[in-house]
């Protein structure tokens, strides 16, 4: 099962052979794996690490001004 088709199998209900999973850090914590690891970019930490999905935002985004000043915001996905 590759990584798209897990992840169909977990939105539409079914088992797969393992949970979907995602990675996503503080850029001080992909620092230390990249050196760690001896990686150099998020695709290949993130192959290294299995991950099903990558989280995308576009560039300079920024949450609606309805959410500043909270100190925990919904993200565009609710």
């Amino acid at each position: 099962m590759n990584a798209k088709q897990r992840v169909l199998a977990a939105v539409e209900h079914r088992l797969a052979e393992r949970t979907p999973i995602t990675f996503d850090a503080q850029s001080e914590v992909y620092d230390a794996l990249y050196e760690h690891l001896g990686l150099n970019s998020r695709e290949a930490l993130f192959d290294r690490l299995g991950c099903d999905t990558w989280m995308v935002l576009p560039r300079q985004y920024s949450y609606p001004a309805t959410q500043s000043g909270r100190k925990v915001k919904t993200s565009i996905w609710g």
